[in-house]
């Protein structure tokens, strides 16, 4: 073996070396994101469970609003006779 071929198959070595620690890098940053996604959606389920349960309790209450000025309306009418002014 001649100290060309030793020096190229040197130089190859760690041209593989350097490639494999970016890929081991990138992979490794891969993982981390998924991990990341996967949290987030989890977040984002329990959020939208909470945000269904509010989205509940105010229809709930716009119906009693809309029931209490209704009721206030009809009232007014009746003292009113029917007069807006």
């Amino acid at each position: 073996m001649t100290w060309e071929i030793l020096s190229a198959f040197i130089v190859l070595l760690g041209a593989v070396i350097s490639i494999m620690n970016v890929v081991v890098k990138v992979n490794k940053t891969l993982i981390s994101l998924e991990e990341t996604v996967r949290v987030l959606r989890e977040y984002i389920e329990k959020q939208d469970k909470k945000n269904g349960h509010f989205y509940n309790q105010l229809n709930i209450l716009d119906k009693r609003v809309s029931i209490i000025e209704k009721t206030l309306y009809t009232e007014k009418d009746k003292v009113t006779g029917g007069d807006v002014n």
